[in-house]
């Protein structure tokens, strides 16, 4: 299998890229910095951007399922998350593809806002407005588009280790609680969604409690 990773230089993109090497299948990474990804004879590390139409298409143009895990935007880029949904677009279209897409966001996007608590809502209003503001247009870019999508909204991410014991929450539902998840955890389950994507136009939660 070929698995593309999109921001894979640290956190939740380079568990993926650790974990699927570790399935012995062929990864393609796209990101800024390649320095920390590990020297393996299966991976194919492209320096490039993931704003960029011309370095998504030569990430992804082998790809069987494409894995994004861009960091946060910042205030030099303030909209990275509908930047890259729109070189995505336009890559995927000009290659005809109709590989998974699998999107990480951060429950607070979208719909899922209000389901947050009171504190973490004040955080997102304030903080991590532009960022959650931007992670939304991304949200519904994907949604909007001829993609095969699915948008991953974890919960309050941590560096525990891999558990494999987490919750998947399809649906937003009345009283849902969605605490902590280990980077780890979320990208196994982003790896077996690549495997076999049960769960497309979906918005998944993933969490250690419901």
């Amino acid at each position: 299998m070929n698995i593309t990773v999109i921001g894979a230089s640290s956190g939740i993109g380079l568990l993926v890229v650790k974990q699927a090497l570790n399935k012995s299948y062929q990864v393609t990474t796209l990101s800024r910095r390649t320095q920390s990804l590990p020297a393996h004879t299966a991976l194919s590390a492209i320096s490039g951007s993931a704003t960029s139409v011309t370095d998504v298409k030569r990430a992804i143009s082998k790809a069987d399922a494409v894995i994004v895990t861009i960091g946060k935007s910042s205030d030099k880029q303030p909209s990275l998350f509908s930047d890259t949904g729109q070189a995505l677009i336009a890559a995927a279209t000009e290659l005809h593809t109709r590989v998974p897409f699998l999107a990480i966001t951060g429950f607070g996007a979208g719909e899922s806002h209000p389901y947050n608590p009171l504190w973490v809502k004040l955080v997102m209003n304030t903080i991590l407005k532009k960022e959650y503001e931007d992670k939304t247009r991304f949200e519904k870019m994907l949604a909007d588009s001829s993609l095969r999508w699915e948008i991953v909204r974890p919960g309050l991410l941590t560096n525990r280790s891999w558990t494999g014991q987490y919750q998947v929450v399809p649906e937003l539902y009345k009283g849902m609680k969605v605490s902590s998840i280990s980077r780890a955890d979320v990208a196994d389950f982003l790896l077996r969604q690549a495997e076999n994507p049960t769960l497309l136009h979906k918005y998944v939660a993933l969490t250690y409690s419901r």
